[in-house]
C-alpha cells in the first residue's frame, strides 16, 4: 500500500495497513451490568426517560438525591407512588432511592463523592452516571438556566477514573408531539 504523498524514495512509502490500528484484543470476559446512578432533583418527564434506559442496561439502578436543608419531604413520600409502585408493576427492579445532605447548596460535589464511594466498594463494576439533561433550542437559554448537568459531568470527567462513565440523557423541551411518539417518550 502506498501513501498519497509520499514519493517511493521516502523511508516508509510502504505501511502495511495493520499498522494503522492499535492492536488490541477484546476481552469479553467477565463481564457485568454496570451500576447506574441517576442524580435526580425531583420526579419529571425527563428522569422517567432516564429511568427507562437504565432499566434497558442494568438492574441495579440507585437515584441519588440531595437535600440541603429545604423539605423535600414530599418527593420522598411520593417515591413509592411515582417510581416503586409502577416498576413492580411492569416487573422490572425497583430503583433504590440515595439521599445525601449537603449545606449551602451543593449538589455537584456530594454526587461525585457518592459515586467515587459506590466504586471503591464495588472493585469489580463499571459505575455509570445517567445525567438527565434539558435541552433547549436557543443558545440564551443555556446562560438563563441551571448548568448544574454541566457541572457533574466536568467534576467526575475531572477525576479521570476509567470505571466511572458519564452519560448524557437529553430531553428537547421544544419537540412536537409527533417527534415524542416517534420516539417513544
Amino acid at each position: 500500500m502506498q501513501c498519497a504523498n509520499r514519493s517511493p524514495t521516502t523511508p516508509f512509502h510502504v505501511v502495511p495497513e495493520f499498522r494503522y490500528f492499535v492492536q488490541c484484543v477484546l476481552r469479553a470476559q467477565n463481564l457485568c451490568e454496570p451500576i447506574i446512578l441517576i442524580p435526580i432533583e425531583r420526579w419529571s418527564a425527563v428522569s422517567e426517560k432516564t429511568l427507562r434506559f437504565a432499566w434497558s442496561i442494568s438492574k441495579q439502578i440507585s437515584f441519588v438525591h440531595v437535600e440541603f436543608g429545604e423539605d423535600d419531604g414530599n418527593f420522598r413520600r411520593r417515591w413509592s407512588e411515582l417510581v416503586e409502585l409502577p416498576a413492580r408493576n411492569a416487573n422490572l427492579p425497583v430503583p433504590n432511592m440515595v439521599v445525601l445532605k449537603s449545606p449551602f447548596r451543593f449538589v455537584a460535589t456530594p454526587i461525585v463523592d457518592y459515586a467515587l464511594r459506590v466504586q471503591s466498594e464495588n472493585p469489580n463494576s463499571h459505575i455509570a452516571i445517567l445525567v438527565p439533561e434539558l435541552i433547549e433550542n436557543h443558545w440564551y437559554n443555556f446562560l438563563l438556566h441551571n448548568n448544574r448537568p454541566q457541572l457533574l459531568k466536568a467534576l467526575l470527567n475531572l477525576k479521570e477514573n476509567p470505571r466511572i462513565t458519564v452519560i448524557n440523557i437529553p430531553w428537547y423541551l421544544n419537540a412536537s408531539e409527533e417527534e415524542i411518539q416517534v420516539r417513544g417518550d
